[in-house]
């Protein structure tokens, strides 16, 4: 009789090409395998069984009955949209709190570690969030309105406060100071989902373009590996038709090659947050157009909340203004980097109070 090696189910938004997600799956996965352990995701697509090399498509019943534990990693996917929909709702329930609900009843050990929260205003997924979110050994949120959030709705466990686990890519990863001061980069990461905000933003890139052409080297960047048929570029192309301009667009496979494009830049502007997140832990000076409350969030966390500015209501001129200040800030800082390492002492924690199941060799 042997002990096997720990399998940890991981859960978090494995169904989509958005880099900040595939970025954070990969960070748990090779944090999860260094300390030993087995790892399974739930219903992963295909680029992500082919990035991270695992089996894709695994439902979540066998999922539980093959897993000793499992851990909901970071990701925004607890938190509704500006205008969330029946649909919304249902995805929610479907892809997200079945697999909670399911270890629970098969009374199998689960947290949360890493999550951005809230707000959930429908009160019957609220209670469905709240009883998986009660059920878990450890709730770790990625910022204070999450746990705000939760503890109004009536969370009753300790909550621990614990930045996003990407920040770490910072304590072994940095920009490139080397590059000739004519080669400093601004990279332009602005895809907008709907046309509403369509002329402001072209106004904006326009701007910028008629400023900084001669001074840095600009780029749209995609960051998914979908390529020229994407929303993204789509959208790019758009938007340089509009303002008559040309900007190359620098698409890459996966987040690694994100990465190393991140560390050749100055500056980003951006409507993503994890787009900002690892540019701040690069050294990188992140600017947000924020579309959702949870990029403000985070720029608050770090103290740079002058640095992001509603979709709604930013102007041209504090955008400007905020590029022109960005050698005044000197990027990151470390305490925060090593807050968000953390993650890894809950996560060791959790899985060591684990049982371990204990079956023959073959």
């Amino acid at each position: 009789m042997k002990t096997r090696i720990t399998r940890v189910a991981i859960h978090g938004a494995a169904r989509n090409f958005n880099y900040g997600d595939i970025l954070l799956m990969s960070l748990y996965k090779q944090l999860l395998e260094k300390m030993g352990y087995e790892v399974l995701f739930d219903k992963a697509n295909e680029y992500y069984g082919n990035f991270l090399n695992i089996k894709p498509n695994i439902g979540a019943l066998r999922l539980v009955t093959s897993c000793d534990c499992l851990i909901y990693a970071g990701g925004g996917y607890f938190g509704e949209p500006n205008k969330p929909s029946i649909r919304w709702y249902s995805k929610l329930l479907y892809y997200h709190l079945w697999i909670g609900i399911l270890f629970k009843l098969f009374n199998k050990p689960y947290s949360i570690i890493g999550a951005g929260f809230g707000p959930i205003t429908n009160l019957i997924i609220r209670k469905i969030v709240l009883y998986v979110f009660n059920g878990a050994d450890i709730v770790s949120v990625r910022d204070d309105e999450s746990a705000t959030y939760l503890k109004v709705y009536g969370v009753k466990k300790f909550i621990y406060v614990i930045p996003d686990l990407a920040l770490t890519i910072g304590l072994n990863h940095h920009k490139n100071d080397n590059l000739q001061a004519g080669k400093r980069r601004l990279l332009l990461h602005v895809p907008l989902d709907n046309s509403n905000h369509f002329e402001k933003m072209c106004n904006l890139v326009a701007s910028i373009y008629s400023r900084y052409k001669n001074k840095m080297l600009i780029n749209f960047i995609i960051d998914h590996g979908i390529g020229e048929n994407s929303a993204q570029s789509i959208f790019y192309k758009k938007l340089m038709d509009k303002i008559k301009i040309k900007i190359n667009i620098i698409c890459f496979n996966n987040p690694n090659e994100t990465i190393e494009l991140l560390k050749s830049a100055e500056i980003i502007l951006t409507t993503k947050l994890h787009m900002a997140i690892t540019s701040y832990a690069l050294g990188v000076m992140p600017i947000g157009i924020s579309k959702h409350q949870k990029t403000i969030r985070f720029f608050k966390q770090i103290n740079l909340e002058h640095l992001t500015f509603s979709l709604d209501s930013f102007s041209e001129k504090q955008v400007l203004l905020a590029i022109q200040q960005y050698k005044t800030h000197k990027l990151p800082n470390i305490k925060y980097l090593k807050w968000a390492d953390l993650n890894r002492n809950l996560i060791s924690n959790f899985i060591q109070t684990c049982p371990k199941k204990v079956k023959p060799e073959n």
